[in-house]
């Protein structure tokens, strides 16, 4: 599968939905209250992201890194 720009390309309180997500390595974004909702999300690097007030739901992480990032007050439901 390609290299995808679905992160690179989101903004705070944006929606993902149904997203096959690849090799995307993003640092420093501000993606505050955005929602992701039955993603997969594989072989990604997400470093210093900022991630508050979001939601992930029913979301897939295969092979992925969270560094440092900002994950106060986010709801994380029914991630594998």
């Amino acid at each position: 599968m390609q290299k995808t720009t679905y992160f690179i390309n989101t903004s705070p309180n944006d929606t993902l939905s149904y997203k096959y997500i690849n090799e995307e390595h993003v640092k420093e974004t501000n993606l505050a209250g955005i929602i992701v909702i039955g993603c997969t999300i594989e072989n990604s690097v997400l470093e210093n992201i900022i991630f508050n007030l979001s939601d992930f739901d029913g979301t897939m992480l295969i092979n992925c890194e969270f560094i440092n990032g900002d994950w106060s007050r986010t709801d994380c439901c029914s991630l594998t």
